[in-house]
């Protein structure tokens, strides 16, 4: 009977400030500011991979879908000093980081990726390892109809995109009401307490604000419509 454990008497604990502090430090992405961890699923074939450098910390997920509501790809990107700036949406197709077609979003199915360091290839092994240092790129097909590479380095996030036709690259940003946000042609600006967000690229930058929230920000997606090529960036300053 589960009661039996119901009324044992229990000690309360709570860790003092202090500790919590201590506890928090030691989080591998504030403890270090340049690192590439991977973690790849020994049941399934699907790999996180954890990306810190000194202006960001980024997270990017690819494999086999295991559920429909899965969005692979850029999942996150985080400033040190201002805290999350994209967040792709679960379970969306207007508030997903990737590429559109129609509506359908290549990310919302599975990825295969290729991963190089410094342009050398590295093949995900089980469990979790540091990647050597060096820039880390991300190279994945886009269905018959092209291919998306996606490059981190100490400075930027660099994004390449390959596709016959026309297609459709969403980049989900989080808005708080303080933050300033701001379009000029191929540019887009997000500003919060004296850090910004640029994002450039090659073909104009629409904002779409969606119905999706995430904590006290609203999600507002950055569509770029490109015709069989386009390279945009992500930077910080």
């Amino acid at each position: 009977t589960p009661y039996a454990f119901l009324h044992r008497h229990h000690i309360e604990w709570y860790p003092s400030t202090e500790q919590k502090e201590t506890a928090t430090a030691q989080l591998p992405y504030i403890a270090r500011n340049n690192f590439t961890h991977q973690r790849t699923d020994s049941r399934h074939p699907v790999t996180f991979t954890y990306i810190r450098r000194p202006n960001y910390y980024a997270a990017f997920n690819a494999g086999h879908q295991l559920s429909p509501q899965q969005r692979y790809g850029l999942g996150l990107l985080y400033h040190p000093k201002i805290g999350s700036v994209l967040q792709s949406q679960t379970n969306t197709t207007d508030a997903a980081w990737g590429t559109s077609i129609n509506g359908t979003l290549y990310e919302a199915s599975d990825l295969q990726a290729q991963f190089q360091i410094n342009t050398n290839s590295i093949t995900p092994q089980v469990g979790a390892h540091d990647l050597p240092e060096g820039d880390f790129e991300v190279t994945y097909p886009l269905g018959e109809s092209g291919n998306k590479t996606t490059l981190f380095t100490n400075d930027a996030i660099d994004v390449a995109v390959q596709h016959t036709g026309t297609f459709t690259e969403i980049i989900p940003l989080l808005k708080k009401p303080s933050d300033t946000l701001q379009t000029n042609n191929n540019q887009l600006t997000l500003n919060r307490e004296n850090v910004t967000l640029t994002l450039e690229a090659d073909n104009p930058i629409i904002i779409q604000e969606t119905k999706h929230t995430s904590g006290n920000c609203i999600v507002v997606a950055a569509h770029i419509t490109a015709e069989n090529s386009l390279t945009y960036r992500l930077s910080f300053a």
